[in-house]
């Protein structure tokens, strides 16, 4: 009796460990889908709904699998500092001059989940 006590309490043990582990990666899925939607309603969607000043729009699947092709270091770069190229210009930080480099991180994540482009296979997306 006092191990069948003993192999229960293991596995109850084992078993919150796992839910903590669990809860974290469902706190950060939410966090990037609500926190990327809500920077990108606020600051992105102006360019990227139509493709303003050569902006990927948000649906375009092509586009976005092209740029994405160069990594997500690349965006987020791009993002960061600004881009004026071939392709069109986008102004530091996307214009949320406010934002880390965290918070731009997780909106460039809702749009490539918006355009429905799947991370290279090496990649920690």
């Amino acid at each position: 009796m006092k191990y069948c006590f003993f192999s229960f309490l293991l596995v109850l043990v084992s078993c919150t460990k796992n839910q903590k582990k669990t809860e974290n990666v469902l706190e950060r899925s939410y966090d990037f889908y609500t926190k990327g939607k809500e920077i990108y309603e606020l600051n992105c969607k102006y360019c990227h709904t139509r493709g303003g000043s050569g902006a990927p729009p948000l649906w375009d699947f092509n586009d976005w699998q092209d740029r994405y092709k160069k990594g997500i270091d690349s965006l987020l770069d791009n993002t960061f500092k600004g881009y004026v190229g071939r392709k069109g210009i986008m102004p530091p930080r996307g214009g949320c001059f406010k934002c880390s480099k965290e918070e731009l991180e997780l909106v460039i994540k809702y749009m490539l989940l918006q355009a429905k482009v799947s991370p290279p296979q090496d990649s920690n997306l």
